[in-house]
């Protein structure tokens, strides 16, 4: 896939893990110490544990650790 837009500017919108703007299905997302706990639209909620954010190598990692069925 190809964006139109610096792996800065991508990376500001990642990076930001409570950001959701670009999720169509999700409306809010709440943090918990290192968790994101969000609702996604035809899932249920789910809980993800953010295991890397590194702002120098641009990486996120996380992993669903609470969901209504497996993904």
């Amino acid at each position: 896939m190809v964006f139109n837009c610096s792996a800065e500017d991508l990376w500001e919108i990642l990076s930001d893990v409570v950001r959701c703007d670009w999720v169509p299905t999700i409306d809010k997302i709440a943090l918990d110490g290192d968790c994101r706990i969000f609702e996604m639209e035809g899932m249920g909620q789910i809980t993800e544990k953010i295991l890397l954010s590194d702002d120098q190598t641009m990486t996120l990692e996380y992993s669903a650790i609470d969901t209504p069925s497996p993904i």
